[in-house]
């Protein structure tokens, strides 16, 4: 078996793109999911509340797509092993529209409002991914993963992103803290 080590800027921007986290996220991300689960509510249930701050309500009427629709750009607190000039960002919606050609749309246009940095190439390369269904844990949301990385080092890349909020505010991913 081969080495396993950090998804490449290759691997990211390939057609066939396979996800992998680090044991350590690894590990944390299938404990988040167990505690979710355990306590009877659903993945997309805790995303709405963490990640588009809404109550037990309008959570209720987002899963029911009567809630107009919204996106959020977040850092993604359970990242891909990513080399260390790259980071993880998700863009969610809350409803379940899987179509591509909205999501690329909605996170480009977020990624410029965000980030306009990007805009002017300044160091930095973006790739939006999309997983393909198998790869989804959080089905009932669409998403779309967005690769940024810096040509310049690690602290330019944290510069430009450091507005952005983690996708769960609580959990702070380990490549964060090191």
């Amino acid at each position: 078996m081969a080495e396993q080590k950090p998804l490449s800027w290759d691997e990211l921007t390939a057609e066939e793109f396979i996800p992998r986290r680090d044991d350590r996220e690894t590990a944390r991300y299938k404990a988040r999911v167990a505690e979710i689960n355990n306590s009877g509510r659903s993945l997309e249930s805790v995303i709405l509340e963490e990640v588009f701050q809404m109550d037990d309500a309008m959570i209720d009427h987002c899963l029911a797509q009567k809630c107009p629709q919204q996106y959020k750009l977040v850092i993604n607190s359970f990242p891909y092993w990513l080399e260390n000039d790259t980071a993880h960002l998700l863009l969610y919606s809350n409803y379940d529209n899987w179509d591509r050609e909205p999501l690329i749309f909605h996170s480009e246009k977020q990624l410029m409002e965000w980030l306009p940095a990007l805009k002017s190439g300044n160091g930095f390369d973006s790739v939006i991914r999309i997983n393909i269904s198998k790869n989804r844990t959080v089905k009932g949301l669409a998403h779309a993963h967005i690769f940024i990385r810096s040509r310049e080092g690690r602290e330019a890349l944290i510069d430009l992103i450091s507005n952005i909020p983690f996708s769960s505010p609580e959990r702070i991913p380990f490549v964060w803290q090191d």
